[in-house]
């Protein structure tokens, strides 16, 4: 599956050459569709090492069945913290040696970010976000993240908040 995944995402780069932009919504080329998954959450009880912590995730993928993901992005809140981290998750393949940016409707949350961390799972980046920034997060359409690819192309990809601080304030309540 994970070989789907990875030929998936290089054929979803090849037409977005032309595209420039992907949104969850939208059809492109006429015939390949993103389908953005619901919020998903867990919430972790606190343990002798940790404290108690909650994830809400949105997944985007290639295929109806919500099978093949291209993108997943992860709100962790930790108990007695205003702050929270948000992780994006690329999947493996992906060479992004200029960083990306990650916007809210037109407004950057900061500087480029670059990944941390590959696994099987995916590369993952993660981001601390202070509550002000939860705050624009809930009155946002989207999170943008801005690609460039190794070849300089530009590759836009828009994920949905919808639900979002439905979502977000369903983890909150510790």
């Amino acid at each position: 599956m994970r070989h789907h995944i990875f030929i998936s995402f290089f054929l979803l780069v090849f037409v977005c050459f032309n595209t420039k932009t992907i949104s969850a919504e939208k059809n492109i080329q006429g015939n390949l569709k993103i389908f953005t998954g619901e919020w998903k959450d867990k919430c972790f009880e606190k343990n002798e090492n940790t404290q108690k912590y909650c994830i809400i995730e949105r997944g985007m993928f290639l295929d109806e069945k919500l099978e093949k993901r291209v993108i997943t992005v992860i709100i962790r809140t930790i108990e007695n913290s205003s702050d929270s981290l948000l992780t994006i998750i690329s999947p493996l393949g992906t060479l992004i040696p200029k960083g990306f940016n990650v916007s809210l409707d037109q407004e950057k949350l900061g500087e480029m970010y670059g990944f941390s961390h590959c696994t099987k799972s995916g590369c993952f980046a993660t981001i601390k976000i202070n509550k002000e920034k939860i705050d624009i997060f809930k009155k946002s359409n989207a999170i943008n993240l801005e690609y460039t690819l190794q070849n300089q192309q530009p590759l836009n990809i828009s994920v949905s908040l919808k639900d979002f601080t439905k979502a977000y304030n369903k983890i909150t309540k510790f």
